[in-house]
């Protein structure tokens, strides 16, 4: 694994502006693949004391609803190598005017038949407002926008630049005070369990990852975007400085369920791998079948059905064995959906507490 800073830097411009337009959308979307304790404009808030943001007529290019990613954000996915990426030539894609123009129109109004789309440009200001924006799903504001931007679209392009020139060093300087962090999260980026999670959450194998070059973001602390290098045949990766957290709580949050609890724990064999990690930290599966007696392709077998029901985790590999442990975030979230089960049981709330403690103690 490599790193590189610039696209994580570049993608922190962008993204600055998303959220500045966009915050309620931000935090709805986000939030559900985050712990609660965490704070999802923690690096943003930093950077909305210094009051540098987009104008309000270039909404329409950091415009997100939740589903289509921002013009900008998409653009930036969509051209260009990883390993060509450069703040210059940022600016040189966006300088490309009529190729700028074509894919702003085509991301804005997506719901247009191409046919519409094509004509836009000749039609009158009013004809525009009447006969396309007006029908489209946006607000009055957005319309607005959309409407002086198609007609003065080379003097928004200016304004664009102008902006990320002047938000480019504030960056670049809050990548600088948080290295430290960022240097630390890319070493746990290496440990066998994060790419083990990042693959699975990929679907990548893990050789590939390994020789792929990664850029972090800290305004946008859970994204991960990949792009392909023009040099070579690795990927270029630009995540978020929290993106192992979201990880973790995508896995669960989509899979945990009262059925696949049962069907991880109700096997008497499972369950007691569950209490001797508990006890002991961390084993192995040859361990684990020492100490509960149980053969080596039995006790594998079981391994696999608790780590695909995300119940425990790798924690340690070496060349020779794996080490698993509790995944402390499945019981986290599997206890209030296993509280609200049992509550719907009985109506008896001394019953209720006391099998609440119970299974908290366990």
């Amino acid at each position: 694994m490599e790193y590189n800073n610039i696209t994580g830097i570049i993608y922190d411009c962008i993204f600055l502006g998303v959220i500045y337009f966009n915050k309620d959308t931000v935090k709805s979307v986000l939030s559900k693949y985050c712990d609660d304790s965490d704070d999802i404009f923690e690096y943003y808030n930093i950077i909305e004391e210094k009051q540098i943001f987009p104008p309000k007529h270039l909404y329409p290019f950091f415009y997100y609803d939740g589903e289509f990613p921002s013009v900008l954000s998409d653009y930036f996915r969509c051209n260009g190598y990883y390993d060509q990426y450069t703040f210059e030539y940022f600016i040189s894609l966006i300088e490309k005017k009529d190729e700028f123009k074509k894919f702003t129109v085509n991301l804005l109004l997506r719901d247009l038949p191409q046919e519409m789309k094509n004509n836009i440009l000749n039609m009158s200001k009013k004809m525009l407002y009447d006969e396309v924006l007006k029908k489209l799903s946006y607000t009055d504001e957005i319309i607005m926008n959309v409407l002086n931007m198609l007609n003065d679209f080379d003097s928004f392009i200016d304004d664009i630049i102008d902006y990320f020139y002047k938000i480019k060093p504030v960056i670049c300087d809050l990548h600088q005070q948080f290295k430290k962090k960022i240097e630390e999260e890319f070493a746990i980026f290496q440990t066998d369990e994060c790419i083990n999670n990042l693959g699975r959450f990929l679907n990548i194998e893990i050789s590939a990852l390994k020789s792929s070059d990664f850029s972090f973001c800290l305004i946008h602390k859970y994204v991960c975007l990949s792009k392909t290098n023009k040099n070579n045949k690795n990927l270029g990766f630009i995540t978020g400085i929290s993106l192992k957290k979201a990880i973790d709580c995508f896995f669960i949050y989509n899979n945990i369920t009262l059925e696949t609890f049962i069907n991880a724990l109700g096997n008497s064999i499972r369950y007691n791998v569950v209490i001797q990690l508990n006890k002991h930290g961390a084993l192995t599966s040859s361990q684990l079948s020492r100490i509960l007696n149980v053969s080596n392709t039995a006790m594998r077998r079981h391994i696999d059905i608790l780590f695909n029901e995300y119940v425990i985790k790798i924690s340690n590999q070496t060349n020779r064995e794996i080490y698993f442990s509790i995944n402390e975030s499945y019981f986290k979230y599997i206890l209030p959906k296993f509280k609200d089960f049992i509550k719907t049981l009985s109506k008896d709330d001394d019953y209720y507490d006391a099998i609440t403690k119970k299974v908290k103690e366990s």
